[in-house]
């Protein structure tokens, strides 16, 4: 409803943000889900609000069913050209990144650019970053990075299962070099700056 509320009163639907109240998924069959309904004020916009809470007692009162929809599913109804090529998606929801991702094969295969968030809540407890990476490079083309701020480490090709399975806090940036060449040069000269510090 804040989200609602602040793109009426910035007019943000006529630069194209348009506010949708779906809850995502990572399964086609499930129509809807229990999700934290943040009307204490306090709570809104709270991180880790997640789909455990509402199997906590303190926030099970607290949650509302919710219309639910796999990436693909939501773009095959929203985007009226079906061809049409995804400049940019960000996922953050709390640690199903991955999960949602493995739903959104026919989306992933029109999009240049992808940011999702890692670390070792909800999903991302049992599943691991290597397979993410794996699987964006294998069927989709895309090149992942640490993303810090002004620096770049590629993990795509360059796995240090040691290093990179810690499940804390942090973002990666995927580009696909077919689509975003000139993006993806950049990319890597960031990467490059950053081995050299």
């Amino acid at each position: 409803e804040r989200l609602r509320q602040a793109s009426l009163q910035t007019k943000s639907a006529d630069n194209g943000l348009i506010v949708k109240h779906y809850a995502l998924t990572g399964d086609p069959l499930v129509q809807s889900i229990n999700f934290p309904d943040a009307t204490d004020s306090s709570e809104v916009g709270k991180e880790l609000f997640n789909l455990e809470f509402c199997q906590l007692e303190k926030y099970r009162n607290s949650c509302t069913r919710v219309t639910a929809m796999t990436i693909d599913q939501y773009m095959e109804k929203h985007l009226d050209d079906k061809d049409r090529r995804i400049p940019f998606i960000s996922i953050d929801v709390e640690g199903y990144d991955f999960t949602l991702m493995k739903a959104a094969k026919e989306t992933l295969k029109r999009t240049d650019y992808l940011e999702f968030e890692y670390h070792h809540f909800g999903d991302w407890k049992n599943q691991t970053l290597e397979d993410a990476v794996a699987m964006l490079k294998k069927d989709y083309g895309f090149v992942c990075y640490w993303a810090g701020r002004n620096e770049l480490w590629q993990i795509t090709d360059c796995f240090l299962r040691d290093l990179y399975e810690f499940h804390d806090w942090s973002n990666v940036a995927c580009v696909n070099p077919d689509y975003q060449p000139q993006l993806s040069k950049k990319m890597h000269e960031v990467f490059e700056k950053t081995l050299a510090k």
